[in-house]
């Protein structure tokens, strides 16, 4: 799908529907995957058998893949590939399309920076009835960049740099982390003047947002941003799967 929202006209987003034994009533499930990953982070290894499951109960599911990942076709100015502005203009488009297509609310499943992704669109996705966020990335600054040199010995890891390798099989563009590094540290706040409001609708929407914890890192973030309202859910990575499966064939939000 084309959004023609970017300054970039040539992003297209690859959002893949996987549909076994189709119900029209039937629950729809949106997979964000992490950085450094695509698609297949859900559709192979540990997650394929819940994915299979899913589709034998009747769940539509579907597979977002981020600019110039997976089965999204590589853009011209990858400079712009950065969590902020697929969150704002690619996921909302997503979110908006499925809701046309389907009419039913939505499920949203999401990894990592996938899941800050989700965060930080909060305000323009609509009918989503439960967000289930697995080792989420923080909207908030985190506080360890608070200490001098801190944001300038990444920053300059950075320089003369374009592509990053990972974990996975994907690379990103060193905007990304640019992007990541720039809401980082005390005066972040006057750059990213919209991370309050970003933050009031989270608050606002805590209550249909779960939190997968594998780590501790990640149940603070948690707390950072949802305090008291904060649905966590700590487990073990071996048991991350399961409790997908557990929580989208849910009926409860």
């Amino acid at each position: 799908m084309k959004p023609n929202k970017s300054k970039d006209n040539s992003v297209e987003i690859a959002l893949i529907h996987l549909h076994a034994n189709r119900n029209p009533d039937g629950d729809q499930v949106l997979f964000v995957h992490d950085v450094f990953e695509s698609h297949w982070q859900w559709t192979d290894g540990p997650c394929k058998p819940v994915i299979a499951k899913l589709l034998a109960q009747g769940v539509s599911v579907w597979l977002m893949d981020w600019r110039a990942h997976g089965s999204s076709k590589k853009n011209k100015q990858p400079q712009l590939n950065h969590i902020e502005e697929m969150a704002a203009l690619d996921l909302s488009s997503v979110t908006a399309f499925i809701e046309e297509k389907s009419g039913q609310p939505l499920t949203l499943v999401a990894r990592g920076l996938g899941s800050q992704m989700v965060l930080l669109g909060l305000a323009g996705l609509r009918n989503i009835k439960r967000y289930i966020l697995i080792d989420a990335g923080s909207v908030r600054g985190l506080r360890r960049y608070w200490i001098p040199g801190l944001k300038w010995l990444k920053q300059s890891k950075l320089i003369g740099r374009h592509w990053i390798s990972g974990t996975g099989s994907e690379q990103e563009p060193v905007s990304l982390f640019k992007g990541q590094l720039s809401r980082q540290g005390l005066f972040a706040r006057f750059r990213h003047k919209n991370t309050r409001q970003q933050l009031q609708t989270l608050q606002q929407l805590a209550g249909n947002i779960i939190w997968l914890c594998t780590q501790s890192s990640a149940e603070t973030v948690a707390r950072r941003h949802a305090g008291k309202q904060a649905r966590i859910h700590r487990i073990k990575p071996s048991e991350v799967h399961d409790e997908i499966y557990k929580l989208v064939s849910s009926k409860s939000v």
